[in-house]
Protein backbone atom coordinates (compact mmCIF):
# COMPACT_ATOMS: atom_id res chain seq x y z
CA UNK A 1 0.00 0.00 0.00
CA UNK A 2 1.08 3.55 -0.73
CA UNK A 3 -0.65 4.87 2.41
CA UNK A 4 2.44 5.02 4.72
CA UNK A 5 4.67 6.30 1.91
CA UNK A 6 2.29 9.18 1.15
CA UNK A 7 1.95 9.91 4.87
CA UNK A 8 5.74 10.20 5.16
CA UNK A 9 6.00 12.50 2.13
CA UNK A 10 3.24 14.75 3.47
CA UNK A 11 5.06 14.93 6.81
CA UNK A 12 8.23 16.06 4.98
CA UNK A 13 6.32 18.80 3.14
CA UNK A 14 4.64 19.97 6.37
CA UNK A 15 8.07 20.37 7.99
CA UNK A 16 8.89 23.20 5.59
CA UNK A 17 6.53 26.23 5.83
CA UNK A 18 7.48 27.56 2.34
CA UNK A 19 6.87 24.17 0.73
CA UNK A 20 3.65 23.73 2.71
CA UNK A 21 2.35 27.11 1.48
CA UNK A 22 3.34 26.30 -2.11
CA UNK A 23 1.61 22.93 -1.92
CA UNK A 24 -1.66 24.42 -0.64
CA UNK A 25 -1.52 27.11 -3.32
CA UNK A 26 -1.04 24.44 -6.02
CA UNK A 27 -3.71 22.08 -4.64
CA UNK A 28 -6.38 24.18 -2.87
CA UNK A 29 -9.30 21.75 -3.13
CA UNK A 30 -8.13 18.72 -1.21
CA UNK A 31 -10.36 17.39 1.57
CA UNK A 32 -9.36 14.88 4.23
CA UNK A 33 -11.59 11.79 4.41
CA UNK A 34 -10.96 9.50 7.37
CA UNK A 35 -11.77 5.84 6.84
CA UNK A 36 -15.34 5.07 7.94
CA UNK A 37 -16.72 1.60 8.58
CA UNK A 38 -20.17 0.69 7.29
CA UNK A 39 -20.94 -0.76 10.70
CA UNK A 40 -20.63 2.73 12.21
CA UNK A 41 -24.04 3.77 10.88
CA UNK A 42 -24.13 7.42 12.10
CA UNK A 43 -20.68 8.25 10.67
CA UNK A 44 -21.34 6.20 7.52
CA UNK A 45 -24.61 8.05 6.84
CA UNK A 46 -22.89 11.38 7.49
CA UNK A 47 -20.15 10.43 5.01
CA UNK A 48 -22.73 9.49 2.35
CA UNK A 49 -24.48 12.82 2.79
CA UNK A 50 -21.19 14.71 2.51
CA UNK A 51 -20.21 12.79 -0.65
CA UNK A 52 -23.57 13.55 -2.25
CA UNK A 53 -23.11 17.20 -1.31
CA UNK A 54 -19.69 17.56 -3.00
CA UNK A 55 -21.04 15.88 -6.15
CA UNK A 56 -23.71 18.58 -6.35
CA UNK A 57 -21.46 21.46 -5.25
CA UNK A 58 -19.94 22.11 -8.68
CA UNK A 59 -16.40 22.14 -7.26
CA UNK A 60 -13.74 19.59 -8.13
CA UNK A 61 -12.77 18.41 -4.66
CA UNK A 62 -10.33 15.53 -4.25
CA UNK A 63 -10.33 13.30 -1.18
CA UNK A 64 -7.06 12.49 0.55
CA UNK A 65 -5.88 10.51 3.58
CA UNK A 66 -5.73 11.84 7.14
CA UNK A 67 -1.99 12.65 6.90
CA UNK A 68 -2.93 15.80 4.97
CA UNK A 69 -4.32 17.27 8.18
CA UNK A 70 -0.69 18.21 8.92
CA UNK A 71 -0.79 20.58 5.94
CA UNK A 72 -3.89 22.34 7.28
CA UNK A 73 -6.51 20.82 5.00
CA UNK A 74 -10.05 20.50 6.42
CA UNK A 75 -12.05 17.29 6.49
CA UNK A 76 -14.84 16.52 4.05
CA UNK A 77 -17.43 16.65 6.84
CA UNK A 78 -16.17 20.02 8.13
CA UNK A 79 -16.53 21.68 4.73
CA UNK A 80 -19.93 20.11 4.14
CA UNK A 81 -21.10 21.32 7.55
CA UNK A 82 -19.81 24.87 6.93
CA UNK A 83 -21.72 24.95 3.63
CA UNK A 84 -24.92 23.75 5.37
CA UNK A 85 -24.81 20.62 3.25
CA UNK A 86 -26.02 18.16 5.86
CA UNK A 87 -29.67 17.23 6.08
CA UNK A 88 -30.76 18.76 9.38
CA UNK A 89 -34.27 17.68 10.30
CA UNK A 90 -37.01 19.56 12.17
CA UNK A 91 -40.68 19.10 12.99
CA UNK A 92 -43.27 20.55 10.57
CA UNK A 93 -43.42 24.27 11.37
CA UNK A 94 -46.84 25.31 10.10
CA UNK A 95 -50.31 24.05 9.24
CA UNK A 96 -49.48 23.89 5.54
CA UNK A 97 -46.62 21.42 5.99
CA UNK A 98 -48.63 19.45 8.54
CA UNK A 99 -51.62 19.13 6.19
CA UNK A 100 -49.52 17.94 3.25
CA UNK A 101 -47.63 15.47 5.41
CA UNK A 102 -50.94 14.25 6.80
CA UNK A 103 -52.24 13.66 3.28
CA UNK A 104 -49.16 11.60 2.38
CA UNK A 105 -49.40 9.52 5.53
CA UNK A 106 -53.14 8.98 5.09
CA UNK A 107 -52.67 7.87 1.50
CA UNK A 108 -49.81 5.48 2.28
CA UNK A 109 -51.85 3.90 5.06
CA UNK A 110 -54.73 3.35 2.62
CA UNK A 111 -52.31 1.76 0.14
CA UNK A 112 -50.48 -0.40 2.70
CA UNK A 113 -52.78 -0.97 5.70
CA UNK A 114 -51.46 -4.43 6.58
CA UNK A 115 -47.83 -3.31 6.48
CA UNK A 116 -48.34 -0.13 8.52
CA UNK A 117 -50.43 -1.99 11.09
CA UNK A 118 -47.54 -4.43 11.56
CA UNK A 119 -44.73 -1.88 12.06
CA UNK A 120 -44.07 1.12 14.24
CA UNK A 121 -45.15 4.00 12.02
CA UNK A 122 -42.37 6.59 11.66
CA UNK A 123 -43.31 10.26 12.16
CA UNK A 124 -42.56 12.55 9.23
CA UNK A 125 -40.03 15.35 9.68
CA UNK A 126 -38.70 18.08 7.38
CA UNK A 127 -35.16 18.50 6.03
CA UNK A 128 -34.57 22.17 6.74
CA UNK A 129 -31.24 22.60 4.95
CA UNK A 130 -31.87 24.14 1.52
CA UNK A 131 -28.42 22.99 0.36
CA UNK A 132 -28.93 19.35 1.25
CA UNK A 133 -28.26 16.99 -1.64
CA UNK A 134 -30.94 14.57 -0.40
CA UNK A 135 -34.66 14.78 -1.15
CA UNK A 136 -35.45 12.41 1.71
CA UNK A 137 -33.66 10.62 4.51
CA UNK A 138 -34.15 8.27 7.44
CA UNK A 139 -32.17 6.15 9.91
CA UNK A 140 -32.32 2.36 10.15
CA UNK A 141 -32.46 0.70 13.58
CA UNK A 142 -32.24 -3.12 13.56
CA UNK A 143 -35.32 -5.00 14.74
CA UNK A 144 -34.71 -7.57 17.45
CA UNK A 145 -36.75 -10.77 17.53
CA UNK A 146 -39.54 -11.83 15.20
CA UNK A 147 -40.20 -9.38 12.35
CA UNK A 148 -43.22 -8.98 10.03
CA UNK A 149 -43.12 -9.59 6.29
CA UNK A 150 -44.47 -7.76 3.25
CA UNK A 151 -44.89 -9.76 0.02
CA UNK A 152 -42.54 -12.31 1.53
CA UNK A 153 -39.86 -9.70 2.31
CA UNK A 154 -38.73 -9.52 5.94
CA UNK A 155 -38.87 -6.16 7.69
CA UNK A 156 -35.33 -5.72 9.07
CA UNK A 157 -35.35 -2.18 10.45
CA UNK A 158 -37.38 0.27 12.47
CA UNK A 159 -37.40 3.86 11.22
CA UNK A 160 -37.41 6.54 13.96
CA UNK A 161 -38.55 9.08 11.34
CA UNK A 162 -38.96 9.77 7.63
CA UNK A 163 -37.74 13.22 6.58
CA UNK A 164 -38.66 15.03 3.37
CA UNK A 165 -36.94 18.06 1.93
CA UNK A 166 -38.76 21.30 2.63
CA UNK A 167 -39.01 22.11 -1.08
CA UNK A 168 -40.91 18.86 -1.71
CA UNK A 169 -43.67 19.96 0.64
CA UNK A 170 -43.77 23.41 -0.93
CA UNK A 171 -43.93 22.06 -4.49
CA UNK A 172 -47.11 21.06 -6.30
CA UNK A 173 -45.32 17.98 -7.68
CA UNK A 174 -47.23 15.41 -5.61
CA UNK A 175 -45.70 12.45 -7.46
CA UNK A 176 -42.16 13.37 -6.43
CA UNK A 177 -43.17 13.82 -2.78
CA UNK A 178 -45.00 10.47 -2.75
CA UNK A 179 -42.19 8.55 -4.46
CA UNK A 180 -39.62 10.04 -2.06
CA UNK A 181 -41.75 9.06 0.94
CA UNK A 182 -42.16 5.50 -0.36
CA UNK A 183 -38.43 5.28 -1.11
CA UNK A 184 -37.58 6.16 2.49
CA UNK A 185 -40.28 3.85 3.87
CA UNK A 186 -38.77 0.97 1.87
CA UNK A 187 -35.64 1.22 3.99
CA UNK A 188 -37.41 -0.89 6.62
CA UNK A 189 -36.30 -3.75 4.34
CA UNK A 190 -32.67 -2.76 3.76
CA UNK A 191 -30.14 -0.25 2.46
CA UNK A 192 -30.12 1.41 -0.96
CA UNK A 193 -27.97 -1.27 -2.57
CA UNK A 194 -29.61 -4.32 -1.03
CA UNK A 195 -31.69 -6.77 -3.04
CA UNK A 196 -34.46 -6.69 -0.41
CA UNK A 197 -34.76 -2.91 -0.72
CA UNK A 198 -34.95 -3.04 -4.52
CA UNK A 199 -37.58 -5.77 -4.46
CA UNK A 200 -39.65 -3.98 -1.80
CA UNK A 201 -39.50 -0.71 -3.74
CA UNK A 202 -40.78 -2.51 -6.85
CA UNK A 203 -43.67 -3.97 -4.81
CA UNK A 204 -44.54 -0.53 -3.42
CA UNK A 205 -44.52 0.98 -6.90
CA UNK A 206 -46.81 -1.81 -8.13
CA UNK A 207 -49.29 -1.07 -5.34
CA UNK A 208 -49.19 2.60 -6.28
CA UNK A 209 -49.78 1.95 -9.99
CA UNK A 210 -52.69 -0.34 -9.17
CA UNK A 211 -54.39 2.53 -7.33
CA UNK A 212 -54.06 5.23 -9.97
CA UNK A 213 -57.52 6.72 -9.31
CA UNK A 214 -56.79 7.15 -5.63
CA UNK A 215 -53.42 8.72 -6.43
CA UNK A 216 -55.07 11.14 -8.87
CA UNK A 217 -57.63 12.17 -6.24
CA UNK A 218 -54.86 12.78 -3.72
CA UNK A 219 -52.88 14.80 -6.26
CA UNK A 220 -55.88 17.12 -6.67
CA UNK A 221 -56.20 17.46 -2.92
CA UNK A 222 -52.46 18.14 -2.60
CA UNK A 223 -52.81 21.08 -5.00
CA UNK A 224 -55.91 22.35 -3.18
CA UNK A 225 -54.24 22.27 0.23
CA UNK A 226 -52.33 25.53 -0.24
CA UNK A 227 -53.83 27.79 2.37
CA UNK A 228 -57.00 25.77 3.00
CA UNK A 229 -58.05 23.26 5.63
CA UNK A 230 -57.65 19.58 4.77
CA UNK A 231 -60.77 17.53 4.06
CA UNK A 232 -60.48 13.77 3.80
CA UNK A 233 -61.18 11.90 0.58
CA UNK A 234 -61.01 8.51 2.25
Amino acid sequence: TWHPIIARLVKNVAASPPHQAAWIDEYPELLVAHQVKKSDIPRYNRRRQALDWIRSSGRRYRLVQEAFLALGYPTLEEVCDQADGFSITRDPCDGFETRRIGLLEQLVFCLLPDLLDAIERPPCKVISSRRSAWQGMTSCLPIRGKAPKFCGIVVKYRLPYIALRESLLQSDDFGEALSTYLHELAHIFGGDRSAAFSRALSELMTVTLNNSRLIAACEEQWAALRGVEQTSLF
